[in-house]
């Protein structure tokens, strides 16, 4: 059946249509048995694959909250009932996923890298001894102004070096993984080693 025809024995526009086949809209309802009826298939088949990737997502979410007890058969009832609640957990819970894998990447690359750890390192160390010297300038108001004069340029030539650690350790992040010495953490290899093959293996795959 031509999307056209299937708009019209759904008596919705094929603008409309086009947004649901794509997932850029929900259908339910008298909607749902419009389109079950034109395509002559149970108004179940047209629901039960969004709803399972919107129970699957929160229970997912669920399980990383252990403390709660939550019942996780409930995340049926869920979807069902509230899908747009249930989407939005549900993609909540996809970029916790991915910010906790950015975050133990980082952390494995600490653990792994110590040209990194030391340039962190250095910029702590350099605010660190800003504080130090702002702190007794701070603190000590009758000071000598020789001395205030040396702590002032102190805290101008630590400034300067904590810049240059800053604007260093930033191209040592940015940079891509493995150049100019950098260590690599295993999953870094792993990942560079798919991306050089193109995530592609003919004869494993044949």
């Amino acid at each position: 059946m031509k999307q056209t025809d299937l708009a019209r024995a759904a008596e919705i526009s094929p603008s409309y249509l086009n947004l649901i086949e794509h997932n850029r809209r929900r259908i339910g309802g008298s909607l749902v048995l419009r389109l079950a009826r034109a395509l002559g298939v149970e108004p179940a088949l047209l629901t039960q694959g969004a709803a399972a990737g919107l129970v699957s997502g929160v229970q997912a979410a669920a399980q990383g909250y252990p403390e709660l007890a939550l019942d996780v058969e409930e995340a049926a009832e869920l979807a069902e009932r509230f899908p747009g609640w249930a989407e939005l957990i549900t993609k909540d819970q996809a970029r916790l996923a991915e910010l906790e894998e950015q975050v133990q990447r980082l952390t494995d690359r600490l653990a792994h890298d110590p040209d990194l750890a030391g340039r962190l390192h250095e910029v702590l160390s350099m605010v660190t001894a800003i504080r130090s010297s702002a702190s007794i300038l701070m603190e000590t108001p009758e000071l000598e102004p020789e001395w205030q004069h040396r702590f002032h340029r102190n805290i101008n030539e630590d400034s300067d070096r904590l810049a240059q650690g800053a604007e260093a350790l930033v191209a040592y992040l940015d940079a891509p993984v493995g150049q100019a010495g950098q260590m690599q953490t295993p999953l870094d290899e792993v990942d560079g080693f798919w991306a050089a093959h193109g995530h592609h293996f003919p004869q494993i795959e044949a």
